[in-house]
């Protein structure tokens, strides 16, 4: 769920974000549209702005279970596949 905040107030907030995390008002707004991925530094700075963590390893690891739940629903792949597709995606060579 999304909160919602006025227009004016919500520019004020990314533009403290911004000189926070020591980028653009317009490279937030990439973040937020998926045009620009930012790095796990920033996603660790973001996080600490807003008052909260990420713990990277961990939330990799809630990931591939989630991934590992899903196939086991929906595909018929076999577990040696799934594994190095997952491999591959999490720690490309």
């Amino acid at each position: 769920m999304k909160c919602k905040m006025s227009s004016d107030r919500r520019k004020r907030f990314l533009k403290k974000v911004a000189q926070n995390m020591d980028v653009s008002e317009t490279t937030i707004s990439r973040f937020e549209t998926g045009k620009n991925k930012p790095t796990n530094e920033k996603i660790a700075l973001f996080t600490e702005i807003c008052g909260q963590t990420f713990n990277f390893d961990l939330d990799r690891n809630l990931i591939m279970d989630r991934v590992y739940d899903i196939y086991d629903l929906y595909t018929d792949l076999k577990k040696e596949e799934l594994n190095k597709t997952i491999q591959g995606f999490f720690f490309p060579t």
